[in-house]
This record gives structure tokens, sequence and C-alpha cells, in this order.
């Protein structure tokens, strides 16, 4: 009730600041209004997300807090912040943003009203503050050591950094639990290109290695990624492409390709189809193991016609390639190919006949040609035939000698 009649309170108010138009009153009705804005947020956010807007947070007040609440790790604010969003700011130290994500690892994947998640809101600051000559020069390797004094000792710059590497280890374990390598979990989770790089930088050797499972490198395993969609996906295909040129035509243990894999992932032409055909156009020709389609006929089959008819226009030849393919594999035996098959067939029944002491009254040829009375072309026909050729001549002869025993 208070509240309200604060809100009565001050749109009156405002109303009589814009007919009367008086400054003072104009002032006076922004400070009340952003007092109340103030009270509705701070009445409905959680304690924890009150405190790490504060500047300079402590590790044990946040370690008390979730002491006495772990859900607050979770919980929302009216901007649809959790505390994981929140301890991105450079204000917070990563040994914070190391206990959060020890409490709740699936805060990860939260995405806040504009539908960017922790480590894609810290990726696009990064991306815009560091420049592109940084080199990450401090003791700590990679974010895995947990040493509370050192992690507060840190340049902001480096302690931000530390904390996308805390946040890709936590999203490794839905990629691989054998090795931790960050390039390729980076590249699975649609990081920009400015990240990219930057971890190309501390280990180059990652940009070719292969995933134990299955065998794929950072391209394929970004080009199969779910997080990797839109003009995002695009760029973060573009920066592997450009690390990495041959991969997009390195094969996984499957033998697919990434452009095999993009398809299947629901990638279109302008958000990556384009870049993977571009930089390795054999694979248009090249048949996906597990569907046993052509590029172009995968996309037709995922609905995507405008991209099959981009790709059959980037490489025509797909088509004549695939009629010489088929007509090869599938081509029939022709007639004149058949008659030696036939004359074979012929000899032998003569031998059999030859063979028998009895005389024979009716010719076998005669006969035949009686009982051939459809196509010969099929294999099935052709089986058909053989077998009543030599049912009719073993009938036959057994007539002739009931009729000589009976002479």
């Amino acid at each position: 009730d208070e509240l309200c009649h604060k809100k009565r309170i001050t749109t009156k108010m405002m109303h009589r600041s814009r007919t009367t138009r008086n400054p003072q009153l104009q002032n006076r009705v922004r400070t009340k209004k952003t007092k109340m804005i103030n009270t509705r947020r701070s009445a409905a956010t959680p304690p924890l997300h009150q405190y790490l807007r504060q500047m300079w947070p402590s590790v044990d007040v946040v370690k008390d807090l979730l002491r006495d609440d772990p859900s607050m790790v979770t919980m929302k604010d009216q901007l649809g912040h959790t505390s994981l969003h929140l301890s991105t700011r450079m204000d917070v130290c990563p040994e914070i943003t190391r206990i959060l994500l020890e409490a709740a690892p699936e805060a990860l994947d939260v995405k806040d009203d504009t539908g960017e998640t922790p480590l894609s809101r810290l990726c696009e600051w990064w991306t815009f503050a560091v420049p592109t000559n940084w080199r990450h020069e401090t003791k700590i390797h990679c974010g895995l050591n947990s040493d509370t004094e050192e992690t507060l000792k840190l340049h902001p710059l480096d302690a931000q950094w530390e904390k996308i590497i805390l946040m890709l280890k936590v999203a490794s374990e839905n990629l691989s639990r054998i090795f931790f390598r960050p390039l390729q979990t980076a590249a699975y989770m649609g990081c920009p290109p400015m990240v990219l790089r930057h971890l190309h930088a501390l280990n180059s050797s990652q940009i070719a290695e292969r995933q134990e499972e299955t065998g794929r490198r950072p391209l394929s395993i970004a080009a199969a990624s779910p997080h990797v969609c839109g003009k995002e996906g695009l760029a973060t295909l573009e920066g592997l492409l450009y690390l990495d040129p041959s991969a997009a035509k390195a094969p996984d243990h499957e033998g697919r390709f990434p452009l095999h894999l993009a398809i299947e992932s629901g990638k279109t032409w302008n958000t990556g189809i384009k870049s993977l055909a571009i930089a390795a156009p054999s694979v248009l020709l090249e048949h996906d193991s597990k569907t046993q389609l052509l590029p172009f006929m995968a996309s037709s089959e995922k609905g995507f016609i405008n991209d099959a008819y981009h790709l059959l226009r980037y490489c025509p030849e797909v088509i004549k390639y695939e009629v010489d393919r088929n007509s090869t594999y599938n081509r029939k035996p022709q007639d004149d190919e058949q008659i030696p098959v036939l004359s074979r067939e012929d000899c032998e029944v003569d031998e059999f006949i030859k063979k028998l002491d009895s005389p024979v009254l009716i010719e076998p040829r005669a006969l035949k040609r009686k009982i051939i009375n459809f196509d010969e072309s099929s294999n099935l026909a052709k089986k058909r035939v053989k077998n009543m050729k030599h049912f009719a001549i073993c009938c036959q002869l057994e007539k002739d000698r009931e009729n000589l025993s009976k002479r």
C-alpha cells in the first residue's frame, strides 16, 4: 500500500512537471522515480546479486552467502542475470567465478533477457576491450590454479582471461572428459575469433589436434556444434578457417567432412556453408558416410532448397559426376553379352542328353523355344528359363522311357 501511495504521488508530480515545465520539479520527479525503480529491483534481487554489484566484492562473503543458500547461483534478477553473469565484471576476481562454477556448473548455459550466456557476454567484452597483440604473461597456467592470493594479484585483463579459461574448462566436460583443450572447447561454444586467436597464440599445436572420441579437429567440432549458429557462428567458422584452412578437407573417424557436419547441424548458406564450400570445393563431390547423400542432396532433404541451389550453382559438375557414377554401378548387360551364356547352357543340356542310353524323340532346342515366352533380359527370368528347361527335358525323357518299356 505504501508503494502504491508513493506511485500515485510520483504520477501527480510528473503530471505537474509536464504542465508547468519547472526544472526543479522535474529533477525531484526523476530522483523519486529512480528511487522507486531501485526499491523494486532490490526487493526482487537475491542478496548475492546485490553484493556482487558492489565494488571489489570479497571471496569470504560470497562463500558465506552460498553456504546459507547455494541456489542463489542460478537465481535471476529483473534483467535475467544470474550471479555468474555479474561475475564477468572487471572488479570481480576469478576466484569468485571459480566458486560459483563449482556450486552450479549448469549456470554456464543460462541466458539472460538478451539471449547471452556468461561466457558469450565475457567473450564479447574481450573482443572489444582487449588489443590484438595481447599476450598472457602471468605465472598462472590457463586458469587451472586455484590459489586465491595469486588470482587477486592479477592484472584486470589477465583476470578476465582466467575467467574465460575457467568457463571453458567447465564447458569441456560436455565435449571430452579425457583431455582439456581450450581451443576445441572454444570452437564448440562458438567463441569469437579474437578469443580463438589468443588461444592459438598460447598453444598453436591445438589447431591440428583431433578429438579422441570422434577424431574431429576444431573446425569440425564447430561445424557440428549447436552453439555455433547465426552471424556469430559464421565468424567462429571463418576464424577457424583462417587459422587452419586444411581442416576443411580433413575427415573424422567416420569419414565425414566439416561441410557434412555443418549441413546436419542446421547451418545455412549464409551462416557457414558458403565458407566451407569455398575452402574445400572437392568435398561437394563426396558422399556423407552416414546418410550416403551429396551435400546438395542433404541440404534439400533438410528443407533448405536455396542452399541446394547455391551448392549446385557453385559446383554444377556434381550432377554429371553422379550420373556417371550411377551408370557405372547400375549398368545392365547387353544382348550380345547374354548370347554366349545362353549358348553355353544349350551345350550343357545337349551333353546331358547324349549321356543317356535311350534315344530322344523330341529335339531339345524346339522344346526350349516353346517354353521361352517372356523376357530373358532380367535375372529372374533367366533363372526361371533354366529351371523350366531342365524340368521339361527330364519329363520328356521319362515319357520316352515308359514308351520304350511298353514296346
